[in-house]
């Protein structure tokens, strides 16, 4: 199974919350109420420390 999730950054603001993103994991125990207890699972075994490089992104303007 592959780790690895291609986002696309639309803009400068974007790029640097992703930069962010990488910098300062999120603690897996913040995305649990968003996630399966199977994905929670699968993603407490992938990430052992318990920390997750995690992007939310938000509703856009559309064009």
């Amino acid at each position: 199974m592959s780790r690895v999730i291609l986002q696309p950054t639309g803009n400068k603001d974007a790029r640097e919350h992703y930069v962010d993103t990488l910098l300062a994991p999120v603690r897996i125990s913040r995305i649990k109420p968003f996630v399966t207890q199977a994905e929670f699972d699968h993603l407490s075994e992938i990430y052992p420390n318990g920390e997750v490089p995690t992007w939310g992104v938000t509703t856009g303007v559309k064009m």
